[in-house]
C-alpha cells in the first residue's frame, strides 16, 4: 500500500507497542554500547517544540543539531538520536503537526506524485527508497517532484507544484540536473543553490 510513513510504522516493524517504547529501546541499546550519554527519560515534553515535515515519503522532524527523526501524529514526541535531546536532558520534545484535515490533504497531494520502485528489503524501505518519476525543466528551472513538504508550505503550494506534473510528462525525460541546480519541492525552493 502506498502511504506516507510515520514513526509508528517503525515501532510496529520492530515489535514495539508504541513510539515511546521504540525510542526507549533504541536509546537503551545506544547507552549500553556507550554511544549515548543522555538516554531517553520519557515524561512530559520539554524544551522547544519541533515542526513536523514530510521528507521523501515520511513524516519527520528536524533537530537544531541537524538530526532527523521519524515522528507520529498519534504520539507527537521527538527524541533526536543524533544529540540525545541533550538540551532537555533526554526528555522528549513536542512535535507540531498541521491540523488533521490539512495533514490528510498534504498526504493525498504528495501521493499523487508518481514514483519509481527502487528496491528495499521490507515495506517501509521500499516506500522510502522510491524515486521521483518526474524531473526536468519547467520555465527554465529544474524541478523534481519529490514526496516532500515543509511546514511553511501551504496546501495551495502543493497543488501548484502538482500542476507542473503535466508539463514534466510532456517534456519527457531530461538529464539529471547537477547537484548545484537540483530543485526539489519540499526540500528547498526552485532557485539554483547559492542564489
Amino acid at each position: 500500500m502506498d502511504r506516507i510513513i510515520q514513526a509508528k510504522d517503525y515501532a510496529q516493524r520492530e515489535g514495539a507497542r508504541s513510539v515511546v517504547e521504540r525510542i526507549a529501546r533504541l536509546s537503551a541499546q545506544m547507552v549500553r554500547r556507550r554511544l549515548l550519554d543522555t538516554p531517553f527519560v520519557g515524561g512530559a515534553p520539554a524544551g522547544t517544540p519541533v515542526l513536523a515535515e514530510v521528507g521523501d515519503g515520511q513524516w519527520r522532524a528536524r533537530c537544531e543539531c541537524g538530526g532527523l527523526e521519524a515522528v507520529d501524529v498519534d504520539e507527537p514526541i521527538f527524541y533526536c538520536f543524533n544529540c540525545g535531546n541533550f538540551k532537555t536532558k533526554g526528555r522528549p520534545r513536542a512535535v507540531v503537526f498541521p491540523p488533521r484535515e490539512m495533514m490528510e490533504e498534504i498526504e493525498r497531494l504528495l501521493l499523487d506524485r508518481p514514483m519509481i520502485e527502487a528496491g528495499g528489503t521490507n515495506e517501509i524501505d521500499r516506500m522510502l527508497m522510491k524515486l521521483p518519476a518526474l524531473a526536468g525543466m519547467v520555465d527554465g528551472a529544474p524541478v523534481v517532484m519529490r514526496r516532500s513538504w515543509k511546514h511553511d508550505e501551504t496546501v495551495d503550494d502543493l497543488r501548484r507544484q502538482n500542476g507542473m506534473m503535466e508539463a514534466l510528462e510532456k517534456a519527457g525525460p531530461t538529464p539529471d540536473p547537477s547537484p548545484n541546480e537540483r530543485a526539489s519541492f519540499g526540500e528547498g525552493n526552485t532557485q539554483k543553490e547559492g542564489e
